[in-house]
């Protein structure tokens, strides 16, 4: 996830990478979860030298929803993986996204 502190085309390219090996059945859904599981880990570290890396995230998440790789169980479990202070950012704004994109409330 070294495109967190790029420009945001670098980080949509990062979507696009991973919307490609999901749709062609590289990566499954569970072994995407499992990839942003592993990124929701790191984030409290990756923060040191990438301030908004929450916000970062919380966008690839919310799309990786919207596009149908990422269970709405897995956004709900999001708080727990990393903690209160960025898992509450996280969900915020992944909320806030579905619902700016979904309509949902």
């Amino acid at each position: 996830f070294y495109s967190l502190d790029k420009k945001d085309i670098v980080r949509e390219m990062m979507r696009e990478l991973f919307k490609q090996l999901s749709d062609t059945k590289i990566m499954t859904s569970d072994q995407y979860e499992l990839a942003l599981f592993s990124v929701l880990q790191a984030v409290p570290t990756m923060s040191i030298d990438i301030p908004l890396t929450w916000r970062h995230v919380a966008d690839f998440i919310s799309y990786a929803h919207i596009d149908k790789y990422v269970s709405i169980k897995f956004l709900e479990n999001t708080k727990e993986v990393i903690g209160a202070n960025y898992g509450e950012k996280i969900v915020a704004r992944i909320y806030d996204i579905l619902i700016q994109k979904e309509g949902i409330e």
